[in-house]
């Protein structure tokens, strides 16, 4: 099938204190976009990033927040610009 899916998962990894992390939040809400909201300093949170990230064949990110879905991971202000530009949806 030629047409494009749906992101099916959506997960925002963040970590508490993080300003860019509130403001990707806010960007998501803003477009009403479905999401799963992840604390990597709980372990179990950690875990699942970990996870994710060895699905996705990448490694672990070097700043928060982290936007997976279910083929794809931004970190950083590039959440940001996926949000702004339709990436994420």
């Amino acid at each position: 099938s030629g047409t494009k899916k749906r992101n099916k998962m959506i997960v925002l990894y963040i970590q508490p204190g993080c300003g860019i992390c509130h403001r990707t939040k806010a960007a998501l809400d803003e477009k009403e976009i479905v999401y799963e909201e992840t604390n990597i300093q709980e372990p179990e949170g950690l875990d699942r990033l970990k996870n994710d990230m060895a699905r996705l064949g990448n490694d672990l990110p070097r700043s928060m927040p982290t936007l997976v879905t279910d083929d794809l991971s931004y970190s950083g202000a590039d959440c940001l610009v996926a949000i702004e530009e339709g990436e994420i949806s």
